[in-house]
């Protein structure tokens, strides 16, 4: 059985012939501020929370934790810095987890939220790509 990744490409083609495409992933997560009042009492869901410091380290906290639940999925992912190297060096073939200012939650009272994208590592069309 081939154990190589589906997205990892080889071909007797140059490279330089390959077409690429990737895939973005955009969302928002909700989150009730430190000491806001939970908008939703009557839910029966317990909450859980990563948001215990400053937004700069929630956005930090939030992107490891979206990796580290891909990668508990098989997913091979990581985590980009808020003032590190873009795309993080061990990237090539992972998924990368980052935030992106642009995506915004909607209005909701008691909430706020955290955006984040993921972005796919490089897939290749062509006649002999793996899927």
């Amino acid at each position: 059985m081939d154990t190589t990744p589906r997205h990892i490409f080889s071909s007797s083609e140059p490279k330089k012939n390959h077409l690429t495409f990737g895939l973005e992933v955009e969302f928002v997560i909700a989150y009730i501020p430190p000491n806001g009042q939970d908008p939703n009492p009557e839910d029966p869901r317990q909450v859980t929370g990563i948001v215990t410091e400053r937004r700069k380290t929630w956005l930090a906290n939030l992107r490891e934790h979206v990796a580290a639940t891909l990668r508990s999925a098989g997913i091979s992912a990581v985590a980009s810095t808020p003032y590190g190297e873009y795309p993080p060096r061990s990237s090539g073939a992972s998924w990368v987890v980052k935030h992106d200012d642009t995506i915004k939650g909607p209005q909701l009272e008691g909430h706020l939220f955290l955006p984040i994208e993921i972005n796919s590592p490089p897939f290749y069309f062509g006649t002999d790509a793996p899927f």
